[in-house]
């Protein structure tokens, strides 16, 4: 692979990853897995499991997208 060709995917990267807007998501599981740690978050096991749903869809996107780079 060339530095050109490198440099082309690189770029790439960069714009797909503002496209899918990738950094938000990290922001977003970020703040969702705060809510994880309210001493009183398990006082309801059906929100809490739901919270912890949301959490796994986020990290097997963000995760995905982390593959492919």
């Amino acid at each position: 692979i060339l530095k050109d060709q490198v440099s082309v995917l690189l770029e790439r990267r960069d714009a797909l990853r503002g496209i899918f807007d990738y950094d938000a998501k990290i922001i977003q599981l970020q703040e969702e897995e705060l809510k994880t740690q309210d001493p009183d978050f398990w006082s309801n096991p059906k929100e809490a499991e739901t919270q912890m749903k949301a959490i796994r869809t986020i990290k097997v996107w963000t995760n995905g997208f982390e593959e492919v780079n």
